[in-house]
């Protein structure tokens, strides 16, 4: 999934994309249940699908802690679970996208849902959420894995 998005900022960096595109190569790539890209402030520029949960839109700038450190590290990353504003319990894939000149442009940004149908779901199966931990039970591997979830919002 890492290597996806990776692959997306990529593109986005040497030529642009428009709402149209982006939801084709969502709708192609199946891994994510949403994706958006920002500029270097934060300001989400496309987004779908548009019509997510909360206040999320082209236009909204989003100042959660999650997204200053995507901003600031410019680096890809992986979230730890967190619980976001709209309720989903959600895993952010992140990459930064850089134009042909490596100027920074902002990020791209690929959410699973993880109570909900995803690319990893065949994998896994929530047991719990309790104590501020995630109880997944891997299934391929049969193996339990306990993760620290983080609390906060993409939406704040």
């Amino acid at each position: 999934m890492q290597k996806n998005i990776n692959s997306l900022a990529y593109i986005i960096g040497r030529k642009g994309i428009t709402q149209e595109e982006l939801e084709k190569w969502q709708k192609n790539s199946n891994y994510f249940n949403s994706v958006f890209t920002t500029d270097s402030n934060g300001v989400v520029q496309y987004m779908y699908p548009l019509e997510m949960n909360g206040n999320m839109k082209p236009g909204t700038k989003i100042q959660s802690d999650l997204m200053k450190q995507a901003l600031q590290n410019r680096q890809p990353f992986i979230s730890h679970p967190y619980l976001a504003q709209t309720g989903n319990l959600v895993l952010l894939v992140s990459a930064p996208i850089f134009d042909e000149s490596g100027n920074y442009q902002g990020v791209v940004d690929g959410t699973l849902y993880l109570k909900s149908d995803n690319a990893l779901k065949k994998f896994y199966t929530i047991i719990s959420l309790k104590m501020g931990h995630l109880f997944l039970w891997w299934t391929n591997q049969e193996r339990l894995f306990i993760i620290p979830m983080k609390e906060g919002s993409m939406n704040q």
